[in-house]
């Protein structure tokens, strides 16, 4: 039996993508685990375990899927590069110069904790400094990689040829393979039947600490004071706190299953190029210090770029199993 570890930071997080993940082993003779640091303590559904874990060197598997390059995703993938396979799957639009405030870093201090503790046991575990290296060139100087750096997945799904050519310049994809993902988006689009003025497509900049709350809430402020009519939608992130829109004003109304056909406000949400290959109207906004980058501009502006969407995970294109 194959043994396969689905790997998120966080619950919430690894839930999202799980459905598109779990149809290509359906019915297959395999052993899931879901494995993510932050979330409900270890329980088992429908014979999927799911376990929240505190070290990683431990985890055992032939098959390790992720959705990201953390810290913690990079570690997984020195422990895992002798095991049968590793494999990525992009989760969203990703940003390059990913910069985040110092305050906004420590404001999450258990995720500081933990990474700290992941980055402590790799070096323990490998005794090898050039990961510290690794970790300030991807994450604080953003310079490109190798062209086949030591911790690339075997196998990867991505938007476009662009992405993995991304990859290959950021990451450090060399030798790893690749085949284009339709991406799993399960917000299916209703019609505007009650009157919303327009809809706003939240992210976790505030949570992740890359704007000041107060800097994003001015910001949202201004766009609610000059679209003073009618009702506001709030499509949220699952890591989304609504007390930062709570604060801002009492007419959102929040959805976190659905968005609409309606006048769509972001940033660079990967949401908002769904809505747009949705012929949705989506307008961007820049934040203070935090505009939208050229390049997602350049993929709503061209809808041949777009990535393909579906909203049935069987047809997302991934194959875990023969990738």
């Amino acid at each position: 039996m194959t043994k396969i570890i689905i790997f998120d930071v966080t619950f919430s997080s690894v839930s999202r993508h799980l459905e598109a993940v779990l149809s290509s082993v359906a019915h297959a003779n395999v052993d899931i685990k879901i494995c993510y640091l932050s979330g409900p303590p270890s329980f088992e559904r429908e014979g999927i375990k799911f376990q929240k874990v505190l070290f990683l060197s431990n985890l055992k598997a032939d098959i390790l899927v992720i959705f990201g390059y953390r810290i913690p995703d990079i570690a997984l993938l020195h422990y895992f590069k002798d095991c049968v396979k590793t494999v990525y799957v992009q989760h969203g639009y990703y940003r390059r110069d990913m910069h985040r405030t110092v305050g906004g870093v420590f404001q999450n201090w258990q995720r500081v904790l933990q990474y700290s503790i992941n980055i402590l046991e790799l070096l323990m575990s490998t005794g090898q400094l050039n990961y510290i290296g690794y970790f300030w060139s991807t994450w604080v100087s953003f310079k490109d990689c190798d062209a086949d750096a030591e911790n690339s997945p075997d196998f990867g799904y991505v938007y476009s040829d662009e992405w993995a050519d991304y990859h290959r310049r950021f990451i450090g994809w060399g030798s790893t393979k690749y085949r284009r993902l339709s991406a799993f988006e399960p917000k299916k689009i209703y019609k505007n039947t009650t009157g919303l003025k327009f809809q706003y497509v939240a992210q976790t900049l505030v949570e992740d600490g890359r704007i000041k709350r107060s800097f994003f809430q001015d910001a949202l402020r201004e766009l609610v004071d000059n679209n003073n009519t009618g009702k506001i939608a709030i499509l949220l992130h699952p890591r989304s706190d609504r007390t930062i829109y709570g604060e801002v004003s009492d007419k959102f109304e929040y959805f976190d299953d659905r968005c609409f056909d309606v006048l769509t406000y972001g940033h660079y949400s990967t949401l908002l190029l769904y809505l747009a290959s949705k012929k949705c109207v989506v307008r961007t906004l820049d934040l203070p210090n935090h505009p939208v980058p050229d390049d997602f501009l350049a993929l709503l502006n061209d809808t041949k770029k777009l990535p393909s969407f579906t909203n049935n995970p069987a047809k997302s294109n991934i194959s875990i199993l023969t990738s």
